[in-house]
């Protein structure tokens, strides 16, 4: 991939000269609300929107302006503006036409088809998530697979790259429910398809900081390198897809074959095909390919991100604290009770892990700031019962981490409590609000409603088996410290973090023995 190196470091270049002259400075004859909002990073001199563009910011009370270097001035909403200005209807605030910029979808996926009709995200918000209960047993196979394979079975000490590791285990287990074998267990197809989407998301990064008027120059530079990467992911996935298209093209034609469609997200993407506007040319091989690239490139690096800071999180804290031990006897026992095998339901059961998952996610955000909108209506927007009124074109976001790390909402926010979202007033169970539900106060798979991530539910199944998989079958070095997120612009990237890890020979004795009344959720485990 040195060509999409080469390629991005001459768009960053050119970012860079567009931010020194000043490209997001708005003009002298610009609306009264740049003016009229507090702008954050800024001094009179001209220079400053170079350090401005580049600074963070803390949490607000009212809505704030901040020069962003990828897509110009955005008004930062406070949380209490949220519902008012995110709930309203798509005539008046933009959603979709946000995102396709954010990702380039220009250049990223050219393909009108792939752009107009957006099937897989049909299949992932009614197929994939109405399908968990099927889907469970064969995600947490390749789920423990994908740990033999990355981090072996060997009881001694050995140094594992979290965030490679992580990435492949959780590609291996989305393409189970996507595709299945071979490909879920294809290294090559999957570090393929990693590949593409690092590429994609850094591309579209560093092309959205460029002036719009160098898109139609660059674009397709752009394009030619992300075709590249999609290229080399599809050709492993283009004969299953053909031999699979053929399949389903024979048992249409007679139900009698000897044959049945498999239930994974690569059968439904067919399905909806077969359902579109233009059936004859959704179901081409490689657009279908494509749609399969398109759902890997939205999820695999978002929850491979969640399991790293989990493991990063959990084991960097006090080992005395033993929370690892305690998660680790709520899935022995989940585990136990479903009779050595993972079911829907046995998952649902792992509300600790959901917490502890809460808390990391909760910690680290995707980024400073995120969840963009943009104001459509020509009139603008009001927002909400203030006195601020937005013009129409005008880019909002919402203060990702300020939010998260708020004392007024989460006592002592920068301390990692993974039992934080646990309820202990004498119940029988601990009581936990689920990861996948949001408010406005927990925003890592969006916000409360209609645009809340479809996924997220498939999401948080593989992350708790994740987990479970982890604490049960290895044992992770505790971290002398937490290793710091890279920053960029609004984004947080993985660290490059190396820690050791061992099968473990069996169960924890003291687990077995009743050693759960050391651990600080005894009485929540007991119901006392």
């Amino acid at each position: 991939m040195v060509l999409s190196a080469i390629v991005l470091v001459a768009i960053f270049s050119l970012a860079a000269f567009s931010v020194c002259t000043g490209a997001a400075r708005p003009k002298k004859d610009a609306p009264k609300i740049w003016t009229t909002l507090p702008l954050v990073g800024i001094g009179n001199a001209d220079y400053t929107w170079l350090w401005g563009k580049l600074r963070s910011f803390g949490p607000a009370s009212q809505p704030f302006l901040v020069p962003m270097l990828d897509s110009g001035l955005t008004v930062v909403l406070p949380r209490t503006l949220i519902k008012a200005v995110y709930g309203l209807p798509e005539r008046l605030v933009d959603v979709h036409g946000v995102q396709d910029q954010l990702m380039q979808l220009r250049w990223t996926f050219p393909d009108a088809y792939i752009r107009g009709e957006r099937l897989q995200f049909n299949v992932v918000r009614n197929q994939l998530t109405q399908n968990i209960p099927r889907l469970t047993r064969g995600v947490a196979a390749e789920i423990r697979f994908g740990f033999l394979r990355s981090w072996g079975e060997s009881t001694g000490w050995k140094e594992v790259r979290v965030w490679t590791s992580a990435l492949r285990i959780v590609a291996g287990a989305a393409n189970g429910a996507f595709c299945g074998p071979p490909l879920c267990r294809d290294v090559v197809f999957l570090d393929r398809m990693k590949d593409h989407a690092m590429t994609i998301f850094l591309g579209a990064l560093l092309l959205n900081c460029l002036p719009r008027a160098l898109h139609p120059i660059l674009g397709p530079i752009f394009s030619c390198v992300s075709g590249f990467a999609a290229r080399r992911a599809t050709r492993r996935s283009l004969p299953v897809v053909t031999e699979r298209l053929a399949k389903t093209a024979q048992w249409k034609a007679n139900p009698d074959t000897d044959w049945t469609p498999p239930e994974d997200a690569l059968q439904w993407v067919i399905d909806e095909c077969y359902t579109s506007k233009d059936p004859e040319a959704q179901l081409l091989p490689t657009r279908v390919c494509q749609r399969l690239l398109f759902v890997n490139d939205i999820s695999m690096l978002t929850t491979a991100y969640a399991a790293q800071n989990l493991l990063l999180d959990l084991f960097s804290t006090d080992p005395a604290l033993r929370y690892a031990e305690t998660l680790r006897q709520e899935c022995e026992t989940a585990l136990r009770n479903a009779g050595g095998e993972w079911t829907h339901a046995a998952v649902q059961e792992l509300r600790l892990v959901d917490s502890a998952l809460r808390e990391s996610m909760r910690m680290s955000p995707f980024g400073t700031l995120g969840l963009p909108r943009e104001a459509i209506h020509p009139a603008g927007i009001q927002l909400g019962d203030t006195p601020v009124r937005l013009p129409s074109r005008t880019c909002m976001a919402l203060p990702l981490e300020a939010i998260h790390y708020d004392e007024t909402i989460y006592p002592h926010a920068t301390r990692y409590d993974p039992f934080r979202f646990v309820t202990r007033q004498g119940v029988a169970e601990p009581r936990v609000k689920s990861t996948a539900t949001l408010d406005d106060s927990f925003l890592a798979f969006g916000v409360p409603g209609k645009w809340a991530c479809p996924g997220r539910f498939f999401a948080l199944l593989e992350l708790k088996i994740f987990v479970a998989e982890l604490l049960l079958n290895y044992e992770v070095e505790y971290l002398k410290e937490r290793p710091k997120p890279i920053y960029m612009m609004w984004s947080r990237y993985p660290p490059d973090v190396k820690i050791q890890v061992r099968r473990r020979g069996g169960c924890d004795p003291e687990c077995v023995q009743g050693g759960v009344a050391s651990t600080p959720m005894a009485g929540v485990l007991r119901g006392h």
